[in-house]
């Protein structure tokens, strides 16, 4: 089997004004493109051979120095579209946990929740999980492949990863232009977590005072 790497994209003003994100489609800040300057010569030791994404801006303006970097063209995939909030996409969390408190505290434990309007976690898994094994499917062993995903959608993919319930995939917290690795060691087991949430490549000549998110774009 491939391996896999998934990276979640760069940063928005959304993080900075603490703002769910979900399907508004908001491109990066100044920050979010300097990340994906940065990522994109981070994975050169990997040779990538597939580059798939969400088909939302942040996650194709993250993708295009990736792809240029490493001669890919990047293929959006309708079944990585971010987790729709409904009701509470672009409000600030701290209005949310302060306005729907009750919902909002199930909903962060509960992956058959949804947000008022929205989607839950357990219906985010349905339509990606299938592109991704489809994706896998059709990549030779031996290859690279790279995934753009927003944050839910990474954290229920990683739970089909692992071969994990869903109730796990908020243990999962990813910084913006962060990546994992993973790999099939054991040809009839799960995939396994290799590295996590590198960053590495962010550390040097970041602007100040942006900081990691755990949260907020979902």
């Amino acid at each position: 089997m491939p391996r896999m790497i998934f990276i979640r994209p760069a940063e928005t003003d959304y993080f900075l004004r603490e703002q769910l994100l979900g399907r508004h489609d908001a491109d990066l800040n100044e920050n979010g493109r300097f990340q994906a300057e940065q990522l994109a010569h981070s994975l050169d030791a990997y040779h990538l051979s597939f580059l798939a994404l969400s088909p939302l801006r942040r996650a194709i303006s993250t993708a295009l120095p990736l792809a240029e970097v490493h001669d890919l063209s990047p293929h959006p995939v309708a079944g990585f579209h971010a987790l729709d909030f409904g009701d509470w996409e672009e409000h600030r969390i701290p209005y949310i946990r302060h306005e729907d408190r009750m919902r909002y505290e199930t909903w962060l434990t509960d992956p058959d929740f949804p947000a008022p309007g929205g989607e839950s976690l357990r219906e985010v898994y349905a339509r990606a999980y299938p592109e991704l094994v489809n994706i896998v499917q059709q990549t030779r062993q031996g290859e690279t492949i790279a995934l753009l995903l927003q944050d839910a959608v990474m954290r229920v993919l990683c739970c089909g990863a692992l071969d994990l319930p869903l109730e796990a995939a908020k243990r999962f917290s990813m910084d913006h232009g962060g990546y994992a690795v993973f790999e099939r060691i054991y040809p009839k087991g799960p995939y396994q977590l290799i590295a996590w949430n590198q960053t590495h490549h962010l550390a040097t000549g970041a602007i100040a005072g942006m900081g990691a998110d755990e949260t907020i774009e979902i």
